[in-house]
């Protein structure tokens, strides 16, 4: 999905004025994409891949492109949301919906290229094909789904995250400038982050140990009992 746009408002624009004739209200839909903030511990991944050395590869098309969002863009959107439902600005944002990102579409993992040198971490020189990589959590997610009461593991990657990080999706935020003014004042910038994990104290340490194997104990579990399923399947003749 390549530059998409508004096309359902949640409410008709007149109805809208009429509520807030009526009663005083009036609101505004907006659609952020992955929000980067400089304090946020999520950005590291589950359980911190990063830390553990298991970002070793990246997948799919070098030139896909995702968006994402800085909290400074966010504010700013909100603010002009606000100022959008006043008299004074006509009611222009009452019933309408916008989509907010940096308006800088890029690559998931380039994106992300300055955070793991930032932290002392070499950036993955292999790229594998993205349909790999999702057959391949298919796979976990149905050995996950068999035996995840038994043995709860964690998948390294879902389906949906292999879409959301490689394949193209992006969206226009044309219709948020022209009603809003919305201009993005901070673009891609991972500045703030690299250096609040530099200050927590996650940089790379020389000769730290990963959690490599457990991941690797899980895959190996996980394709011997897919192995074992698939055993009892009818053989063709």
């Amino acid at each position: 999905m390549e530059l998409v746009r508004e096309s359902v408002r949640r409410f008709g624009h007149q109805e809208c004025r009429e509520s807030v004739a009526e009663n005083g209200f009036s609101g505004a839909g907006q659609h952020p994409k992955v929000l980067v903030t400089g304090g946020a511990e999520e950005i590291l991944g589950r359980g911190s891949y990063l830390e553990q050395g298991l970002v070793a590869m990246t997948y799919g098309s070098r030139d896909s492109l995702v968006d994402f969002l800085h909290v400074d863009n966010l504010v700013q959107g909100h603010i002009l949301a606000a100022r959008g439902l006043s008299p004074d600005k006509q009611f222009v944002a009452a019933g309408q919906s916008y989509f907010l990102s940096d308006s800088k579409p890029i690559n998931n993992f380039e994106f992300f290229r300055p955070l793991i040198e930032g932290l002392g971490y070499t950036y993955p020189k292999i790229n594998l094909p993205v349909n790999l990589i999702f057959y391949f959590a298919l796979l976990t997610e149905l050995v996950h789904g068999l035996v995840g009461k038994v043995y709860n593991f964690q998948p390294l990657l879902t389906r949906t995250e292999v879409y959301k990080t490689g394949v193209t999706h992006y969206f226009s935020t044309e219709k948020a400038r022209k009603h809003l003014g919305y201009v993005p004042t901070v673009q891609n910038d991972l500045s703030g982050v690299v250096q609040y994990y530099r200050n927590t104290g996650h940089v790379r340490q020389a000769g730290s140990s990963s959690s490599l194997v457990y991941y690797i104990v899980n895959i190996l579990l996980g394709l011997f009992i897919a192995s074992m399923i698939m055993s009892y399947l009818p053989l063709v003749k």
